[in-house]
């Protein structure tokens, strides 16, 4: 049921496989590996970074499958994002700089990587193409007042922890917390992890959105932290 199957795929990636959309994809990783599987073609290269109990699961298809699993170094540069080298299982290795932040940061840039080799790009191509490389809305900083706010789409308990884990590797204990959500995701399991970083929580809704939870609803998510309620994202507000 992928929308990507709209295309035939030269190469197909699946970066991870994790709990979402289950009211739809199914309840375990391993029905939600072989919805994702779906994408993959015989023969056809393919890359994953998903983790070793769902490989048998997307192996079924047949494609051309490198796992990425356990081939990807990475050190952290701070704020300026991280350093990557990715071993893939020809034994080439390619090294590279990327903006990206956090660990996830750099596994999407290691499968960016395979897949732009795979597809005939150099390596220097693809140092030159890491460093540049911008994701709006994925762990986007832009400057805010005289500090700086951190802009992150996760919707999904693993997301949120991942991008938690980011931000201790950055050196944050804690910072406010600006949250909204649509009504049908996994609302208890996000807060529960991005609870443990937030100092407040400023609760808002996305208004052109018919799936955004009212949020009121949302404040029981957050019961030992100091809340504000706003209906629309755009109200004024200041540290």
């Amino acid at each position: 049921m992928d929308a990507t199957n709209a295309l035939e795929p030269a190469l197909s990636i699946i970066t991870n496989v994790g709990l979402d959309h289950t009211e739809v994809l199914g309840s375990t990783v391993e029905m939600i590996a072989a919805e994702k599987a779906g994408i993959l073609r015989p023969e056809r290269p393919a890359i994953t970074g998903a983790a070793h109990e769902v490989l048998p699961v997307l192996a079924r298809e047949g494609a051309d499958l490198w796992s990425l699993e356990g081939r990807v170094q990475r050190h952290s540069l701070g704020w300026d994002g991280e350093q990557v080298m990715v071993t893939l299982p020809d034994e080439v290795r390619l090294a590279f700089r990327t903006p990206l932040l956090g660990a996830h940061g750099a596994q999407n840039a290691a499968l960016a990587a395979a897949a732009a080799f795979r597809l005939g790009a150099s390596p220097e191509a693809i140092s030159r193409g890491a460093q540049v490389t911008q994701w709006p809305g994925r762990m986007e900083v832009l400057p805010f007042a005289e500090g700086r706010i951190l802009l992150d789409g996760a919707h999904n308990p693993d997301g949120a922890y991942a991008v938690v884990r980011a931000l201790r590797d950055l050196g944050v204990e804690r910072l406010p917390l600006v949250f909204g959500a649509a009504a049908d995701k996994d609302l208890m399991g996000v807060a529960a992890a991005l609870r443990p970083v937030a100092s407040q929580v400023i609760l808002t809704r996305a208004r052109l959105s018919p799936r955004s939870a009212d949020p009121a609803t949302l404040a029981s998510l957050f019961p030992e932290h100091p809340v504000t309620l706003t209906d629309s994202p755009s109200r004024p507000w200041r540290p």
